[in-house]
């Protein structure tokens, strides 16, 4: 009997041994910029770790600042070179040359993966010389999920505008994706634009490749794209 019991422990502690499992796998570096296409590996729908602090600390930002047809834009690359998918909110402010606030904005980026890049942009009619901004990072809504690390873009370039196609290489629906694309004449920025790329119902289903065209109404030689996309968990 007492062998019995011995062996019947010894089991139920190999079994529960064996139902250990490892923490999230951590991605590799990745971008959604179209000249480079590289992708993310891991999905990190498991935000248990989830570090505001961490994250916003792992946001690169680069501005670009440029004016067209009487009005000032300031544009920010934003890339999360966290290990987390995020919700973003971006609140910019803009001074003028006195320190007199001339405009205040906001632009929330819903599901941001991992090592991806994309961009947001703000605009007043009034000159500002400089600006300031904020990033609060906060777990992706349930309805969310991030999908661009699974994007594959290319571009081609026309006379006044460029061709992007975008491939489903994930297994989730991306929903209302965005391409946003900066024009540039020699290192000067020109011109920022954007398209929804996706089918009638602005989706691009695995496996599909969807098209857009984005112009540009001033002379370019160069250009960057970034998408900003996402899967509804509510879709059927």
């Amino acid at each position: 009997m007492k062998r019995s019991l011995v062996l019947l422990m010894a089991l139920l502690i190999a079994l529960l041994s064996g139902c250990s499992f490892g923490g999230n796998q951590t991605p590799t570096d990745g971008s959604n910029n179209a000249q480079n296409g590289a992708t993310v590996a891991a999905d990190n729908e498991n935000q248990s770790d989830f570090n505001e602090e961490e994250i916003v600390k792992n946001i690169k930002v680069t501005p670009y600042r440029y004016t067209s047809y009487s009005y000032n834009y300031l544009v920010l690359v934003l890339k999360n070179n966290s290990k987390v998918d995020c919700k973003l909110e971006v609140s910019v402010d803009l001074y003028d040359d006195k320190g007199d606030i001339v405009g205040t904005e906001d632009s929330t980026i819903q599901a941001f993966a991992a090592g991806t890049e994309t961009l947001v942009k703000f605009s007043t009619k009034d000159k500002f010389k400089k600006f300031e901004y904020q990033l609060t990072a906060d777990k992706i809504s349930s309805y969310y999920t991030a999908v661009c690390k699974d994007l594959k873009c290319k571009v081609n370039k026309a006379t006044d505008k460029i061709i992007v196609s975008v491939t489903n290489k994930g297994q989730k629906t991306a929903k209302y994706t965005k391409a946003n694309a900066i024009f540039f004449k020699g290192k000067k920025v020109v011109y920022c634009n954007l398209a929804y790329v996706g089918d009638s119902k602005n989706l691009i289903k695995p496996g599909k490749t969807e098209k857009a065209q984005i112009t540009c109404y001033e002379k370019f030689d160069s250009y960057k794209v970034y998408l900003d996309s996402y899967a509804d968990n509510n879709a059927s």
